[in-house]
């Protein structure tokens, strides 16, 4: 006697259900976490910025401005 084969999911096998997978950021989700980042990156690179631009213009070695900062 052949045991009847089990029901399989109709809706599983659906065609638009084959679309389905890992889901990705969007464009603008990228845009904004590389914005974010170049922000970061910017406030943290301003200050010695600052500082190179002092030396220059009061003709200083930048080791010489942090070691007469320090004291």
């Amino acid at each position: 006697m052949k045991t009847k084969q089990k029901k399989r999911n109709v809706y599983a096998i659906d065609p638009i259900m084959r679309k389905g997978g890992v889901h990705e950021k969007s464009t603008k989700a990228k845009r904004q976490k590389d914005r974010m980042k170049l922000q970061k990156e910017a406030a943290n690179w301003q200050p010695y910025f600052f500082v190179l631009r002092y030396c220059q213009l009061a003709n200083l070695s930048v080791r010489t401005f942090y070691q007469e900062a320090s004291l």
